[in-house]
């Protein structure tokens, strides 16, 4: 599993094969041990990059000009939802123009958290 990186703790590799293949499990108990938590932690940061690389390769629709890109060539914002670069850099200028940075929303309806 772990040939094609080496240096990559093998659990990783595991972790990944397992959810491609198999149903995840709603809960992980790991055994007590002085680096519970940290296995703990390194796997969360793992998933979270492998979401990360998985979202920046989707096409993703920008739901103010409804375009349809690569994940990689918009942000997504801390809430989870998406928008491409040149819709969000407007929405920025013209919120700065105004003035009214604390205005700077998510642009999904019904959503609205701050930026």
């Amino acid at each position: 599993l772990a040939a094609g990186r080496p240096g990559e703790p093998v659990l990783f590799e595991c972790a990944s094969a397992l959810q491609e293949r198999l149903v995840c499990p709603r809960r992980l108990v790991l055994p007590r041990s002085p680096d519970s938590m940290g296995a703990a932690l390194r796997l969360l940061a793992h998933s979270r990059r492998a979401l990360e690389e998985r979202r920046a390769q989707e096409v993703q629709a920008c739901p103010m000009c409804l375009d349809e890109v690569a994940g990689s060539r918009g942000i997504f914002l801390e809430c989870g939802h998406f928008g491409c670069r040149p819709c969000l850099e407007q929405l920025a200028r013209i919120h700065t123009a105004e003035s009214d940075v604390g205005a700077l929303r998510c642009p999904v309806v019904g959503c609205r958290e701050a930026l």
